[in-house]
């Protein structure tokens, strides 16, 4: 369609017939035809030989050319023919490369592309040549007649027709020769089959019984080794959970956080790093108890967990240590920052009022913080325990509701209130 229009329009067809005696639309639709026409051309050689199965670079090529045209179409209906100086170099690699992309294609075992090049050559080197004249590449003698084109055009299409049927005819070729192998190899299938079915006939008639027995004595047995699989991974998953953790507020048990602890103080002393300890407890839980019953009182214990949670770190280790009383290792931090991070649970659990029941209650905790900063003065994890909970002890004798740090002035001074 694309090499009708531009003959339409190149032999003045198109301008006699379509819009007579309206010439100002010729400036724009000349250079427009002839866009189109090349990225016939180009599209037509890239379906026809196979563009897709060609090496790497010859299809970057194919794109580069085909966008390059394709863009020269936007501004042709505004600044009319000046886009031919432009567009004119491009249709001049656009030739070279359709030819060279054939000749290739033909030597690398595509019999179809012989037929493309007889029938395309001509024209193209026609066009190719025209294209040289408009350039002003020769400007004594016009060496291209117009009506060589159009008769080039014809060549074209004549024996176009002769490579497509040749194409069809090699694609029949191939179709006739794979159904003829396929049936081959059918008639070839169908023999074993049969061969194959009268020998394993007998043994599986014989099979069949023991299989069928077999089978039903093993799914009697995986059955049941999966019911015994399922009780046991159950039962452990919960003895193993039981084990750490405190069932009451999901927060690990006293005896999975020594363990922990105790590595992370090892890892702490070795590699030198600061590490803190943090445990407090809530102030007067034994009224709460007593004045809204055990069952508040675990509402309470699960309230300041979860307020626990929401504050620490993802490399905290936290704990319930026993009745109402938290406990928390800090990896990486020092005594101060313990302190300001102690600060913070404080005032967050005093802020938080549990509502429940009916009840408005509000909780306080005292806080007790001992830190290793200085690894040789400190070898025993129970050592800093001890410190943290006479920092503890300090703060409830100060009036609740408070923080204390452990400061150890030497080594058998005792802790002050800070």
């Amino acid at each position: 369609i694309a090499m009708i229009f531009y003959l339409g329009v190149g032999q003045g067809y198109a301008s006699h017939y379509l819009w007579p005696e309206q010439t100002l639309i010729n400036i724009f639709i000349v250079p427009l035809s002839i866009e189109f026409a090349v990225m016939g051309v180009l599209l037509f050689a890239g379906s026809f030989l196979q563009i897709t199965k060609q090496p790497r670079g010859w299809r970057i090529a194919f794109q580069i050319l085909l966008t390059m045209i394709g863009l020269s179409i936007i501004p042709t209906p505004f600044i009319g023919a000046k886009i031919l100086d432009i567009v004119l170099p491009f249709i001049l690699l656009t030739f070279i490369f359709v030819l060279s992309l054939a000749i290739h294609a033909w030597l690398n075992g595509y019999k179809a592309a012989r037929f493309y090049l007889i029938s395309w050559t001509i024209f193209l080197i026609v066009t190719f040549i025209s294209t040289l004249e408009s350039m002003g590449f020769f400007t004594i003698t016009k060496l291209i007649p117009d009506q060589m084109i159009l008769f080039s055009s014809v060549y074209v299409a004549a024996f176009q027709s002769i490579a497509l049927a040749d194409q069809f005819g090699l694609y029949k070729q191939e179709t006739i020769n794979a159904q003829s192998a396929f049936m081959e190899e059918q008639r070839k299938a169908l023999t074993l089959t049969k061969e194959l079915t009268q020998t394993l006939e007998h043994a599986r008639e014989e099979l069949e019984e023991k299989v069928s027995e077999r089978t039903r004595e093993l799914t009697e047995v995986n059955e049941k080794l999966a019911r015994e699989v399922i009780e046991r991974e159950r039962a452990q998953q919960e003895a193993e959970l039981l084990a750490r953790v405190d069932p009451l507020t999901g927060l690990f048990n006293r005896r999975h956080f020594s363990h922990l602890a105790d590595m992370k103080f090892k890892n702490a002393i070795r590699y030198k790093h600061p590490l803190s300890i943090l445990i407090f407890d809530i102030d007067l839980f034994k009224k709460v108890n007593d004045t809204f019953g055990h069952q508040i009182g675990d509402q309470a214990l699960i309230h300041v967990a979860e307020i626990f949670q929401r504050q620490a770190r993802g490399s905290d280790v936290l704990a319930r240590y026993g009745g109402e009383e938290f406990i928390a290792l800090l990896p990486e931090t020092t005594s101060a920052d313990a302190q300001h991070s102690a600060e913070r649970l404080r005032k967050m659990l005093e802020d938080s009022i549990l509502q429940i029941k009916g009840h408005s209650i509000s909780l306080t905790i005292s806080i007790g913080i001992a830190g290793m900063e200085i690894v040789d003065e400190m070898t025993d994890f129970e050592e800093l325990l001890k410190q943290a909970d006479e920092a503890l002890y300090l703060a409830k004798g100060a009036g609740r509701n408070r923080v204390v740090v452990f400061e150890k002035k030497s080594f058998t001074s005792e802790p002050t209130l800070e």
